[in-house]
């Protein structure tokens, strides 16, 4: 499973002020999937927004090499 972090996974929606309990309730989704045998990579979504403003012809070359540190030899 890959899962692009933003701002929902870890504060309120509106004001987005931090939010412990809803961070934990996230972090109990990924132990639960783990136990039932999925991998599960998260990425932050400031980390693609980084990449994405890149001009187009380094886009294709950060993401390739961007993917390949978070999935190591899978791609």
């Amino acid at each position: 499973m890959v899962e692009i972090d933003g701002a929902s996974h870890y504060a309120e929606y509106g004001n987005y002020s931090y939010n412990e309990h809803k961070y934990a309730e996230h972090l109990q989704k990924d132990r639960w999937l783990r136990k039932e045998g999925f991998p599960v990579f998260r990425i932050g979504n400031s980390e693609i927004r980084k990449i994405m403003q890149l001009p187009a012809p380094e886009r294709i070359d950060n993401f390739y090499v961007f993917l390949q540190e978070v999935f190591g030899n899978i791609v």
